[in-house]
């Protein structure tokens, strides 16, 4: 007769976990060892969207997924990736192993194209891993000649004139006609085709508002450059940059803060703060 399964809602393994490769890391853990794999594993991975996770999410479950079985020796044929059974709105995934056999039967079957309409999201392979590799669109750019001494507009240690010639070449790389065809390209196999011609507006707006950033403290020009890209750089790309520029304003501000002596080199952040912001 028909057995009737438990509620989703009731299924083991529910948790609220952190960090994304923390709760596959807790998934993987509880069935790979409820799996007999044979000497050399292949594996379809599924990843369910319970209902309420965002697809950059799931990609980004995904992609932890896959690396950790890869690391266990356990090699990924295919991952299945979407929404196919759901928890109302729930944000959360459930993750299946599907063991494959030397023939490939069930994996065969899988990738086979289904009926137009159909909510099967389809089976992705992931290309040989001597495919995986990212292609250097220009080649390796050259290095920048940069003065080892700061211009003399720069008074004390720091050297904000380094900064202002380093924004400025990165503006010019942007606004280049060859930067701005290529990042089109790229954009236009997974994107709306404009990659480029939005960097290329940020950086002309940026080098048209660069004598008028501050000098120091270092934060402010960081801060300064946000402001200008929220104006200039439109979308989630300069979402983005801005939330990043104001991160870094506000860790060089926290170590800028650390001495009580304005005039004192040691306000001034060195490489490494530079890094970290």
């Amino acid at each position: 007769g028909a057995t009737e399964l438990p509620s989703l809602a009731q299924l083991p393994g529910a948790a609220e976990t952190g960090a994304a490769s923390a709760l596959v890391q807790t998934l993987l853990r509880d069935l790979v060892h409820e799996v007999d794999f044979p000497a050399s594993p292949r594996v379809l991975v599924v990843m369910n969207n319970l209902g309420g996770t965002s697809p950059l999410e799931m990609t980004i479950l995904n992609k932890a997924a896959c690396s950790q079985l890869e690391a266990a020796g356990i090699q990924v044929a295919g991952v299945v990736h979407g929404t196919l059974i759901t928890c109302l709105d729930m944000h959360g995934v459930s993750l299946t192993l599907l063991p494959l056999d030397a023939a490939d039967a069930s994996l065969k079957l899988l990738v086979a194209p289904a009926e137009a309409g159909s909510a099967w999201p389809g089976v992705v392979v992931p290309p040989a891993r001597e495919a995986r590799q990212v292609q250097c669109v220009r080649g390796p750019l050259a290095p920048l000649a940069l003065p080892l001494q700061p211009n003399a507009s720069a008074k004390g240690p720091g050297t904000p004139g380094l900064l202002h010639i380093a924004v400025a070449a990165a503006c010019d790389a942007l606004i280049d006609e060859a930067t701005v065809t290529a990042l089109d390209a790229m954009d236009r196999d997974c994107g709306d085709a404009d990659c480029g011609a939005t960097h290329g507006r940020a950086g002309l707006a940026v080098s048209r508002a660069l004598d008028r950033m501050p000098v120091r403290p270092a934060h402010e020009a960081l801060r300064f450059l946000a402001r200008v890209l929220e104006n200039s750089c439109r979308g989630p790309i300069g979402g983005a940059y801005v939330l990043g520029l104001d991160a870094a304003a506000e860790h060089l501000a926290q170590r800028e803060a650390m001495d009580t002596s304005p005039s004192s080199p040691s306000t001034q952040p060195g490489p490494a703060d530079w890094a970290d912001a």
